[in-house]
């Protein structure tokens, strides 16, 4: 089946302005007509108003969650609304996460980072109206001794440079607010704060290929939610914050070569 581009209406979410570039070069690239929204409120109020063929969840948002948006729209609207396709976009993994999916009735499952053809065949599926719940697979970091490598994010450009520079430029405007953002909970022993503020971050740099960053990024999630201890928390940022601003310098240094 032909993906039926012209006329379907796609309707996203993401809180965090980086994946929001990526979702928006990626649909209109693809030739899909499309809003991205920052928030589930905005979401609700463009969803209420108008009909879309397929909806793109992120997971992890303030206030109105993707778990709380799906199980409105499946429990409260009337068909065929309610059956609309959701395909859930999320850092997160494992097998509890796959069943907690299918429990809300999720169509499909992409985790960041993704390419656009992981997108397409999500979408295409959903439109055939396959039955079951599928998940596309992370794709694998390559293991590097680099601190960042932007072979992956050159490959997802497509040859498009500004595109390319606008990614990097979005990451050296959010990174360090991510980082701050992270400090401040910390301080204030908001731990599930910390978690969130490091899920959300970790998308960013796996696009950017920085798995050495994603380690220490995925340890402070994991240990604000499993073992929240100050002292190591602080170590931890300020270990987060040298990488971050060692990467910001080779990201700086190759806008300028290019």
């Amino acid at each position: 089946m032909d993906l039926p581009k012209e006329g379907l209406q796609i309707l996203a979410a993401d809180d965090d302005e980086f994946m929001q570039l990526i979702l928006k070069n990626t649909l209109d690239e693809s030739g899909y007509s499309f809003k991205v929204v920052g928030d589930g409120l905005d979401f609700m109020d463009e969803f209420i108003l108008k009909d879309y063929d397929i909806v793109l969840l992120d997971i992890n948002m303030p206030g109105l969650d993707g778990w709380d948006i799906i199980s409105q729209i499946r429990k409260i609207f009337p068909e065929p609304k309610k059956n609309t396709p959701v395909i859930a976009l999320t850092g997160h993994k494992g097998d509890d996460l796959m069943e907690k999916l299918k429990e809300y009735r999720f169509n499909y499952y992409i985790s960041k980072p993704f390419r656009r053809n992981d997108l397409d065949e999500a979408i295409k599926v959903c439109l055939d109206g396959s039955d079951g719940f599928i998940a596309v697979s992370r794709k694998n970091i390559e293991k590097t001794e680099k601190l960042i490598d932007t072979s992956q994010l050159e490959e997802y450009a497509e040859g498009d440079l500004d595109f390319f520079r606008s990614l990097i430029e979005t990451f050296l405007s959010t990174a360090p607010r991510s980082v701050m953002e992270m400090r401040s909970k910390i301080l204030g022993q908001e731990w599930r704060a910390v978690a969130e503020e490091a899920h959300k971050f970790s998308p960013q740099l796996s696009f950017l290929g920085a798995p050495k960053i994603v380690a220490v990024v995925e340890e402070i999630e994991h240990n604000a939610i499993d073992d929240p201890d100050g002292a190591k928390m602080m170590q931890l940022l300020e270990k987060l914050d040298s990488m971050v601003a060692e990467a910001k310098k080779l990201l700086i240094d190759l806008l300028n070569r290019s």
